[in-house]
């Protein structure tokens, strides 16, 4: 069945998923006499279930660990197999007919989401034992703040915490009938980055080392300005985090909507066209994520030849370059009334990518080695090109733009849209419902978008570490105890920096004739 078993560690990476889970379930058919064709396995994502009650279930391949006090309304073991539910409890007390009214949301009615808690934006029911917490540490905290790695090393390995996590991962694993792999998000700003170094190699490499794991490293924007030592701890947890998990990962992807979140301007934001959002807002940036990472692993959830996950992986990380860039197009501008070539207005569609690399600089002189693209929602009805030019197919479009500006880039098409009825209210008002981009403004309620993901693997990657390395090479390690005392001695710190340098070598382009080389 090619499942893929998810792992969500932190509180913003859970915001992210939390969107994702949403934007998987709102793409569910119900009507068994509905002819439209699957498109999409969802067996690959989510499980089927029973309550001991005898009720189906149909609940994420998820583990969620975050911190004490940070789930809100939500139950930690969900409210499905709650044997005091009060339809249970209501089938004791009566034993005539029970008939089930719900009422629908007013039109551009979104649920309530609080910028605070990723819980209270999930609309998608989870198992039991999907939702952990991490002991000895609790949310907005801010005594005894969970913000350095070591803090997470150590919280991962308290015993009780570990088997118990142990256990749940071979509670889902086992039930699998043929695991592609792991996807990893994980909080690499703070003390989750630690909890992510315990599980990926002790427990996932160690026990699973012919599995693909993707891990996907999210920065999100601070909430208020931070002071020198919070942003050289951030830089400290995510240098250890990059140089440690890309080593004991398949594909290593770090993600931030920020352009530089290691440098004392850290808000500042990466350009959104057809985007209005507040990035200190966790639930409004990590929705623009969520679409992202959704759509990108979308061809290894096809019904109809599906791409392994370790397919995908191979093309990017050829000579040793295991950290892969995400950039997103969201939507595709495709103009109200026009044509693909018009509204791509003769550039490559990848052209008009937003990238997620944090630290990065992404300009003309970026070089790809390798690009992973799926385009999803782009109608049917759309036209191709202008009505007096001979039509062409979408692929060979596609193919011939990129061949004019040297782009290597595999495609995959998925016919349904992103769907966004959860989303917050996010979108330019010159957006229509089904996302095309209109002249002027129409104000519509965005139900649905086109969009573009794209997995690269490019020379912009050098710039993101080098940004990284710069700032590491600038921190004084005696001033933090906390990490020179656990992780960090003077050996360690300097083969920290040696291992980044290392893996910044990876991305360096002296000459095109590097570009060449790969791809014979």
């Amino acid at each position: 069945m090619n499942e893929i078993l998810s792992l969500q560690l932190g509180h913003y990476s859970n915001f992210v998923g939390a969107h994702r889970w949403n934007i998987q379930e709102s793409q569910f058919c119900y009507d068994p006499l509905s002819k439209e064709i699957r498109e999409v396995n969802h067996h690959c994502t989510f499980r089927e279930g029973k309550t001991d009650h005898g009720v189906e279930t149909y609940t994420p391949r998820l583990i969620s660990v975050d911190l004490q006090g940070s789930l809100a309304n939500l139950r930690q073991e969900g409210t499905l197999y709650d044997p005091n539910s009060s339809v249970q409890i209501g089938s004791q007390l009566w034993d005539g007919a029970v008939e089930v009214c719900k009422e629908e949301c007013a039109s551009g009615q979104q649920p309530s989401c609080s910028s605070d808690v990723w819980s209270s934006c999930l609309t998608t029911k989870l198992h039991p034992k999907s939702v952990m917490m991490l002991p000895g540490y609790w949310h907005n905290d801010l005594v005894h703040p969970f913000d350095c790695y070591p803090a997470g090393i150590g919280a991962a390995q308290n015993k009780e915490f570990a088997t118990e996590l142990e256990d749940r991962l071979h509670f889902f694993v086992e039930e699998c009938d043929q695991l592609q792999g792991f996807q990893l998000l994980t909080d690499i700003h703070d003390g989750f980055g630690g909890v992510a170094s315990e599980v990926v190699v002790h427990m996932l490499s160690e026990q699973y080392p012919k599995k693909a794991i993707w891990f996907n490293g999210m920065i999100p924007s601070p909430t208020d300005a931070l002071q020198a030592h919070q942003l050289q701890y951030r830089i400290l947890n995510s240098a250890l985090t990059v140089a440690r998990l890309s080593e004991n990962s398949s594909l290593f992807i770090p993600i931030s909507t920020l352009r530089n979140p290691w440098a004392r301007d850290a808000n500042l934001p990466r350009d959104f066209p057809h985007l209005l959002f507040d990035n200190k807002v966790m639930h409004q940036s990590a929705a623009v994520i969520a679409a992202a990472m959704e759509t990108v692993i979308q061809p290894c959830c096809l019904d109809t030849n599906p791409c392994h996950m370790w397919d995908m992986t191979a093309p990017l990380t050829c000579h040793g370059r295991k950290v892969g860039a995400l950039s997103c197009c969201l939507p595709l501008p495709l103009s109200a009334g026009g044509s693909m070539t018009s509204s791509l207005a003769g550039h490559s569609i990848n052209d008009h990518f937003t990238s997620l690399l944090p630290g990065a600089v992404t300009d003309d002189s970026v070089i790809y080695w390798s690009r992973q693209t799926v385009l999803r929602g782009i109608p049917e009805s759309y036209p191709l090109v202008p009505p007096c030019t001979m039509p062409t197919s979408l692929m060979s479009l596609l193919s011939t733009l990129d061949d004019i500006y040297q782009s290597i880039t595999t495609y995959r098409l998925v016919q349904k849209p992103l769907v966004v009825k959860s989303f917050p209210k996010i979108f330019s008002p010159r957006l229509t419902a089904t996302g095309l981009v209109s002249p002027g403004s129409c104000a519509a309620d965005v139900k649905s978008l086109p969009v573009g993901a794209s997995l690269q693997s490019n020379s912009s990657v050098h710039s993101s570490l080098t940004t990284l390395l710069t700032a590491v090479k600038g921190i004084n390690i005696k001033r933090f105890p906390l990490f020179s005392t656990n992780c960090l001695d003077c050996d360690e710190w300097a083969q920290l920096q040696h291992s980044l340098c290392d893996l910044t070598d990876c991305y360096v382009t002296s000459s095109a004739g590097d570009w060449s080389s790969d791809s014979d």
